[in-house]
């Protein structure tokens, strides 16, 4: 902020950020360090980070997600701890893209992060590959597993998942409706636990918090440059 010249210790009123320790903790954190310099800059849990939260929690209730992520997760490191299988799963992707002649090859993505966007995109790069993934995987285990018991049981535990009714199902239900990946996910956490959240409730909260934001962005207490006042407006004021 000193950088972009913003004068933070006077005109910041307010402070938003997950809910890590280094940004929200008591003593060495973001928070309390712009609040030693400016008390006026109150500090609000990140609403987006917060409903990740509840989102994370909410699905690994099921036992079929978490294991579902687990194995992802597990092929991501089983694939990327080596540049000769990523070599082996660009090759196949290029081979089936060649006969589709279309699209473009892929990398894995791995879930073991905060944001559940990227639960998403690790997701829908299985399902969109999943015959390459699964080429990659029995010609890893053809010439590796012999003489490596734990890549090859490694890999035969991950095309037993790859190949079980229960992930193929998914597969089929995701290729019968292409948009069923991009459901958006407050919609889709609403629908399924609608028992437990109120769908109308969450969007009056939310409407209410963005007049708030709304309100205090155009609050006469802020400095001038900080809501610059539209041509209509200074026409009206002129008038």
């Amino acid at each position: 902020m000193d950088k972009l010249n913003l004068n933070w210790k006077e005109d910041v009123i307010g402070q938003s950020y997950d809910g890590a320790a280094n940004m929200r903790g008591e003593y060495q954190d973001l928070k309390t360090h712009i609040q030693e310099n400016n008390q006026q800059a109150m500090y609000i849990w990140c609403h987006a980070d917060r409903l990740n939260l509840v989102v994370k929690n909410v699905v690994s209730c099921s036992t079929f997600t978490v294991d579902l992520f687990g194995n992802v997760e597990s092929l991501y490191a089983f694939i990327w701890c080596s540049k000769n299988r990523v070599a082996l799963f660009r090759k196949y992707q290029e081979k089936r893209l060649h006969k589709l002649h279309s699209g473009q090859t892929m990398t894995l993505k791995r879930v073991n992060t905060t944001g559940w966007s990227y639960h998403s995109l690790a997701l829908d790069t299985i399902l969109s590959r999943h015959y390459s993934i699964i080429e990659n995987l029995e010609d890893i285990r053809t010439p590796e597993g012999p003489g490596d018991a734990k890549t090859g049981d490694t890999c035969s535990g991950l095309l037993n998942y790859l190949k079980s009714n229960q992930f193929m199902r998914q597969i089929l239900e995701v290729r019968s409706n292409p948009n069923s990946p991009t459901i958006d996910a407050f919609n889709a956490v609403c629908n399924i636990y609608s028992k437990y959240l109120n769908y109308e409730k969450l969007v009056y909260d939310y409407i209410r918090f963005a007049a708030n934001i709304i309100e205090i962005e155009h609050s006469n207490t802020l400095p001038e440059y900080l809501h610059p006042v539209a041509m209509n407006d200074e026409e009206e004021l002129t008038d």
